[in-house]
């Protein structure tokens, strides 16, 4: 066994006998919106679930990026539910441009997930209304939501080895 192999073994060692002997805090309810932006003060990403289709899921994200603490601590979001290819677009979109309803679709519909959650008006809703956010704050405090699907040109795709491409 090499010497780094043993050093994390006794780390790992180390760490699993000081958690058995600490005694467990027991849990303590807190204001789930205050909760996350204070998690910003000590971590520089902070990850919110999404059971796919979920309103009340959808609700509580709209409620956490239209409370005014939101934009002071954050400015990227990223999100699965968006192809990267359209980014450009989306930038536009969230600083208020122009972008026409069937062009701005494609940011959903042109994903790589096979999701008929997509479809659904909470994804859609989701990027108006950081869209009206962005229009209450000055431009360097705008936030701005960063597609996290790869940027497939689906009309270039005619075989499975074109997507890899």
């Amino acid at each position: 066994m090499n010497t780094l192999t043993r050093v994390m073994l006794v780390l790992i060692s180390s760490a699993a006998l000081a958690l058995a002997q600490s005694t467990p805090r027991p849990a303590t309810p807190v204001e789930p919106i205050g909760g996350i932006l204070d998690a910003f003060k000590t971590h520089s990403i902070v990850v919110l679930g999404d059971e796919h289709g979920s309103e009340q899921g959808h609700a509580f994200r709209l409620r956490l990026i239209r409370d005014p603490r939101f934009s002071s601590v954050v400015n990227d979001i990223v999100v699965e539910f968006g192809s990267a290819r359209y980014q450009d677009m989306m930038d536009r979109f969230l600083r208020g441009d122009n972008v026409r309803d069937e062009d701005l679709r494609h940011v959903w519909q042109d994903t790589t997930q096979v999701e008929y959650e997509w479809e659904l008006p909470i994804y859609e809703a989701f990027f108006r209304a950081v869209r009206q956010v962005n229009a209450s704050l000055p431009r360097e405090r705008q936030l701005r939501v960063l597609l996290g699907d790869p940027p497939i040109q689906w009309e270039n795709v005619h075989t499975g080895e074109d997507a890899l491409r």
